[in-house]
């Protein structure tokens, strides 16, 4: 039976360490990284089995997963893990794109913005919250109504902003990721 590989995304080194004497062992090979974007690089590159990212939830499921005993993780738990993961990433895509589709709205049909301009300035800027400030300096047509919209706007980028604080990637990797799952 081949070695599962379990991919760690763990910034401490201490939690790290335990983690690792929780789960090596038994059939199992840990690679373990600091952060989202090298684990993206991992997973891409090796063929992983399950990818955890710890937070407080992870590391309690885990426990719950490995038992008392530290029994082997069983094919169910880890297609559990990645059906739960998938799902997460499904939500974490969904959130985004309404908070895009919400700018895109208040910028092109209720101040004016031509849409090739938004879509020309908005990808890759949709947690630079001084994205709007930059439109309304610009003293376009849309420009003063776009100055009445910017708490709206202002507070859809910060909803993306806190996207990507709770995932540690940027907007542009999960979009990548999700391309990759689709």
């Amino acid at each position: 039976m081949k070695a599962a590989t379990i991919l760690l995304i763990e910034p401490d080194d201490q939690t790290a360490e335990f983690l690792s004497q929780a789960i090596e062992g038994n059939g199992r090979q840990l690679k373990h990284v600091r952060s989202g974007k090298e684990g993206l690089i991992v997973a891409w590159r090796d063929f992983v089995d399950l990818i955890i990212r710890t937070h407080k939830e992870d590391i309690d499921r885990l426990e719950r997963l490995l038992g008392s005993e530290n029994e082997i993780i069983e094919r169910a738990a880890v297609e559990e893990m990645h059906d739960l993961l998938v799902k997460h990433l499904r939500t974490v895509v969904s959130v985004i794109r309404t908070q895009e589709r919400l700018v895109m709205q208040i910028c092109v049909r209720d101040a004016g913005m031509p849409r090739k301009d938004f879509l020309a300035s908005f990808p890759k800027s949709e947690t630079d919250l001084a994205w709007v400030e930059k439109h309304i300096r610009a003293k376009r047509k849309h420009s003063s109504t776009l100055a009445k919209l910017k708490d709206d706007i202002l507070r859809a980028q910060r909803k993306l902003v806190q996207v990507e604080e709770e995932t540690r990637l940027k907007i542009s990797e999960i979009k990548e990721i999700n391309r990759q799952m689709s």
